[in-house]
């Protein structure tokens, strides 16, 4: 298995795991941490596309992002020749979730109104859901690493 599937097979059982976690708080707090949600509506609001574009795109962004962390985090480990680790994992998420907060911080603050949610509690279930996304990213990778080992 080559890096690139690798990488993607980390980015899509992290970033599902993230998202289930989100999708589940949303239901709990009755509010909107739907991060796909999130961003198809800020994209029909600022480019006025259409539910039937901009909730895909929305899906399909948070994908990529998602996949645009894995690697870096796989980048990170290689250049540095550390082995994943749920410790190394968990730091990761805490970088990617703090990442996360910053963005959302500046696209909640460039359209006003374009997305409405409880920001605090956005903000801290957002920075859980990163923490789950990197503890399993680098779940994944150590076992795809010791798979290919076999």
């Amino acid at each position: 298995m080559n890096v690139i599937q690798k990488t993607s097979i980390s980015a899509v059982a992290g970033t599902s795991a993230m998202t289930m976690f989100s999708f589940m708080a949303s239901r709990l707090e009755k509010e909107n941490f739907r991060e796909p949600a999130l961003l198809g509506t800020f994209i029909n609001n600022t480019f006025k596309t259409g539910a039937k574009f901009s909730k895909p795109l929305g899906w399909v962004l948070h994908y990529v992002v998602g996949v645009g962390f894995t690697a870096v985090y796989k980048w990170t480990l290689r250049s540095s020749k550390v082995e994943p680790s749920l410790g190394n994992g968990l730091c990761y998420g805490a970088f990617a979730g703090i990442t996360g907060i910053l963005f959302w911080e500046t696209l909640f603050s460039s359209r006003p109104g374009t997305a409405h949610t409880n920001r605090p509690a956005f903000y801290s279930q957002l920075f859980l859901a990163h923490l789950i996304f990197g503890a399993v990213i680098a779940a994944m990778d150590k076992k795809l690493n010791e798979l290919q080992k076999t």
